[in-house]
């Protein structure tokens, strides 16, 4: 499989077993207003789906401890600015 293949099933398969969850203990979480729905689509499409894609695509070219030692040391050097945008 090419890393965007893969990072799909990932995501369809969470999402189905997030959804049977929420369904089945929770069915009051399920409704969401839209405005929640779009933060939600937001955060998962420019959040996660944007880094998780960008890791499985370096690991076709590097190795994965290069991979995850640049990937995950990034927010570290990005945490000044995140502190000051939060505010």
């Amino acid at each position: 499989m090419v890393p965007g293949e893969l990072l799909s099933l990932r995501f369809l398969l969470a999402a189905l077993m997030t959804f049977a969850f929420l369904a089945l203990r929770l069915p009051k979480r399920i409704r969401l207003s839209r405005r929640e729905l779009l933060s939600c689509a937001i955060l998962g499409v420019f959040g996660y789906a944007v880094f998780s894609f960008c890791f499985f695509t370096a690991l076709t070219g590097l190795s994965a401890s290069l991979t995850v030692l640049l990937l995950y040391t990034l927010n570290l050097r990005n945490l000044p600015a995140q502190i000051n945008f939060c505010k």
